[in-house]
Protein backbone atom coordinates (compact mmCIF):
# COMPACT_ATOMS: atom_id res chain seq x y z
CA UNK A 1 0.00 0.00 0.00
CA UNK A 2 2.74 2.42 0.74
CA UNK A 3 4.40 1.87 -3.12
CA UNK A 4 0.88 3.24 -4.21
CA UNK A 5 0.97 6.38 -2.48
CA UNK A 6 4.39 7.34 -3.03
CA UNK A 7 3.42 6.21 -6.88
CA UNK A 8 0.37 8.55 -6.32
CA UNK A 9 3.19 11.38 -5.11
CA UNK A 10 5.63 10.95 -7.42
CA UNK A 11 2.36 11.46 -10.02
CA UNK A 12 1.08 14.66 -8.20
CA UNK A 13 4.69 16.32 -8.25
CA UNK A 14 4.98 15.47 -12.10
CA UNK A 15 1.61 17.49 -13.15
CA UNK A 16 2.92 20.10 -10.28
CA UNK A 17 2.60 23.79 -11.87
CA UNK A 18 6.01 23.95 -10.17
CA UNK A 19 7.74 21.44 -11.95
CA UNK A 20 10.05 22.24 -14.90
CA UNK A 21 11.27 25.37 -12.60
CA UNK A 22 14.81 23.78 -12.51
CA UNK A 23 15.29 24.17 -16.26
CA UNK A 24 14.59 28.01 -16.11
CA UNK A 25 16.95 27.80 -12.82
CA UNK A 26 19.31 26.57 -15.81
CA UNK A 27 18.70 29.18 -18.51
CA UNK A 28 21.22 31.38 -15.44
CA UNK A 29 23.68 29.11 -15.71
CA UNK A 30 23.46 28.56 -19.53
CA UNK A 31 23.71 32.28 -19.86
CA UNK A 32 26.00 33.41 -16.85
CA UNK A 33 28.46 29.90 -17.63
CA UNK A 34 29.79 31.05 -21.32
CA UNK A 35 30.66 35.01 -20.27
CA UNK A 36 34.92 35.53 -20.37
CA UNK A 37 36.66 38.34 -19.65
CA UNK A 38 37.24 38.98 -23.13
CA UNK A 39 34.43 41.05 -25.63
CA UNK A 40 34.52 38.75 -27.81
CA UNK A 41 31.65 35.85 -27.42
CA UNK A 42 33.12 32.46 -25.96
CA UNK A 43 33.27 28.75 -27.68
CA UNK A 44 32.59 25.99 -26.31
CA UNK A 45 35.95 24.49 -27.18
CA UNK A 46 37.47 27.58 -24.82
CA UNK A 47 35.61 26.74 -21.54
CA UNK A 48 37.05 24.69 -18.96
CA UNK A 49 35.90 21.61 -17.96
CA UNK A 50 34.11 22.77 -14.65
CA UNK A 51 32.52 25.75 -17.06
CA UNK A 52 31.23 23.17 -19.73
CA UNK A 53 29.04 21.13 -17.47
CA UNK A 54 26.78 24.37 -17.13
CA UNK A 55 26.67 24.65 -21.24
CA UNK A 56 23.55 23.12 -22.95
CA UNK A 57 24.02 20.49 -25.04
CA UNK A 58 22.85 22.49 -28.18
CA UNK A 59 25.18 24.97 -27.95
CA UNK A 60 27.97 22.34 -27.74
CA UNK A 61 27.15 20.82 -30.58
CA UNK A 62 26.34 24.19 -32.37
CA UNK A 63 29.79 25.77 -31.83
CA UNK A 64 31.85 22.45 -32.91
CA UNK A 65 33.57 22.56 -36.14
CA UNK A 66 32.26 26.27 -36.70
CA UNK A 67 36.03 27.70 -36.16
CA UNK A 68 35.90 29.11 -39.54
CA UNK A 69 32.77 31.43 -38.24
CA UNK A 70 33.02 35.15 -37.93
CA UNK A 71 32.82 36.55 -34.71
CA UNK A 72 29.58 38.03 -34.70
CA UNK A 73 28.10 35.05 -36.70
CA UNK A 74 29.20 33.16 -33.90
CA UNK A 75 27.36 35.75 -31.84
CA UNK A 76 24.72 35.53 -33.59
CA UNK A 77 24.02 31.76 -33.35
CA UNK A 78 24.32 32.06 -29.59
CA UNK A 79 21.90 34.21 -29.34
CA UNK A 80 19.48 32.39 -31.78
CA UNK A 81 19.88 29.62 -29.63
CA UNK A 82 19.44 31.59 -26.55
CA UNK A 83 16.06 32.74 -27.68
CA UNK A 84 14.99 29.01 -29.03
CA UNK A 85 15.71 28.00 -25.33
CA UNK A 86 13.73 30.95 -23.81
CA UNK A 87 10.81 30.54 -26.14
CA UNK A 88 10.23 27.07 -25.47
CA UNK A 89 10.47 27.71 -21.47
CA UNK A 90 7.74 30.32 -22.39
CA UNK A 91 5.75 27.79 -24.08
CA UNK A 92 5.86 25.73 -20.95
CA UNK A 93 5.02 28.10 -19.01
CA UNK A 94 1.62 28.99 -20.66
CA UNK A 95 0.85 25.46 -20.46
CA UNK A 96 0.83 25.13 -16.46
CA UNK A 97 -2.60 26.06 -16.29
CA UNK A 98 -3.77 23.42 -18.72
CA UNK A 99 -1.44 20.81 -16.68
CA UNK A 100 -2.58 22.02 -13.01
CA UNK A 101 -6.36 21.69 -14.50
CA UNK A 102 -5.78 18.12 -15.62
CA UNK A 103 -4.12 17.66 -12.39
CA UNK A 104 -7.22 18.66 -10.42
CA UNK A 105 -9.34 16.17 -12.17
CA UNK A 106 -7.05 13.63 -11.77
CA UNK A 107 -6.84 13.96 -7.61
CA UNK A 108 -10.48 14.34 -7.64
CA UNK A 109 -10.86 10.93 -10.07
CA UNK A 110 -8.62 9.42 -7.44
CA UNK A 111 -10.86 10.71 -4.68
CA UNK A 112 -14.15 9.16 -6.01
CA UNK A 113 -12.37 5.45 -6.60
CA UNK A 114 -11.20 5.95 -3.33
CA UNK A 115 -14.47 6.60 -1.79
CA UNK A 116 -16.18 3.78 -3.51
CA UNK A 117 -13.49 1.15 -2.39
CA UNK A 118 -14.39 2.47 1.34
CA UNK A 119 -17.28 -0.35 1.80
CA UNK A 120 -17.92 0.62 5.63
CA UNK A 121 -19.06 4.37 4.48
CA UNK A 122 -23.11 4.74 3.74
CA UNK A 123 -24.08 7.08 0.67
CA UNK A 124 -24.84 9.57 3.30
CA UNK A 125 -21.31 9.62 4.74
CA UNK A 126 -19.87 9.31 1.03
CA UNK A 127 -21.94 12.39 -0.05
CA UNK A 128 -20.82 14.62 2.75
CA UNK A 129 -17.22 13.62 3.00
CA UNK A 130 -17.16 15.01 -1.00
CA UNK A 131 -19.32 17.98 -0.44
CA UNK A 132 -16.54 18.78 2.30
CA UNK A 133 -13.42 17.70 0.63
CA UNK A 134 -13.97 18.78 -2.88
CA UNK A 135 -13.96 22.42 -2.27
CA UNK A 136 -10.50 22.07 -0.29
CA UNK A 137 -8.18 20.34 -2.89
CA UNK A 138 -5.04 20.81 -0.39
CA UNK A 139 -7.12 18.08 1.87
CA UNK A 140 -8.27 16.34 -1.13
CA UNK A 141 -4.72 16.07 -1.80
CA UNK A 142 -4.18 14.74 1.49
CA UNK A 143 -6.56 12.63 1.45
CA UNK A 144 -5.50 10.70 -1.40
CA UNK A 145 -1.80 10.14 -0.20
CA UNK A 146 -3.13 8.92 3.25
CA UNK A 147 -2.57 5.20 4.19
CA UNK A 148 -6.05 3.28 4.05
CA UNK A 149 -5.90 2.94 7.52
CA UNK A 150 -5.78 6.71 7.93
CA UNK A 151 -7.99 7.13 5.65
CA UNK A 152 -10.19 5.51 7.52
CA UNK A 153 -9.48 7.30 11.06
CA UNK A 154 -9.99 10.51 9.13
CA UNK A 155 -13.27 10.55 7.70
CA UNK A 156 -14.73 9.33 11.02
CA UNK A 157 -13.33 12.00 12.58
CA UNK A 158 -14.49 14.52 9.46
CA UNK A 159 -17.76 12.96 9.50
CA UNK A 160 -18.06 13.22 13.60
CA UNK A 161 -17.60 16.82 12.73
CA UNK A 162 -19.61 17.44 9.98
CA UNK A 163 -22.89 16.23 12.03
CA UNK A 164 -22.32 18.50 14.82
Amino acid sequence: MCSIAIRRWISSLRHSPTWGLTSLAGMTDLIWGMETRSSRPCTARELTSRRMMYVHPDLLRASEGRTGLSGSKRKRGSIHLALDQTNEQLRQIAEWPERALANDNHVRTEFFWILREMRELTSLDRTLLQRHLLSRMDDLRGFILMLEDEREEFCRVLLRDITR
